[in-house]
């Protein structure tokens, strides 16, 4: 009897439920930030350009104009990463700012300037 109840009110459930709501209550993946999108686009392509001139050498037996391909696709990877790589430490020194406040981020970043890490210990001396 109690199985007939519980199929009762599941079946019920199942008539008031819609594809919609069920969809709304999947949750959202998160966006990937442009910045990425883009550092990611740009390995790809140099990781495919690489390819395409290891077999163009091989199949021509040619490398003379290679190198400025190849030195000109490593210039636009390393920019690309140097660029995303100082905008990620902004965004943290925001969020560290947010979490510690403005005086541990500038004490932090002096003992960086300053060469004051301890290979060793894998610690900042005279850190906070």
């Amino acid at each position: 009897m109690n199985q007939d109840k519980l199929n009762n009110k599941i079946e019920e459930s199942m008539k008031t439920m819609d594809d919609s709501s069920i969809v709304e209550a999947l949750p959202k993946p998160e966006k990937m930030e442009f910045s990425k999108k883009i550092i990611i686009a740009t390995l790809l392509f140099t990781i495919v350009v690489i390819v395409f001139s290891m077999v163009f050498m091989w199949t021509t037996g040619d490398s003379s104009g290679m190198g400025y391909l190849l030195t000109g696709m490593f210039a636009q990877a390393s920019a690309a990463s140097s660029v995303y790589y100082f905008k990620s430490k902004r965004e943290n020194e925001i969020k560290l700012q947010a979490l510690y406040g403005q005086h541990a981020v500038q004490q932090a970043n002096q003992t960086v300037e300053q060469g004051q890490w301890d290979n060793q210990n894998n610690n900042y001396d005279n850190f906070i």
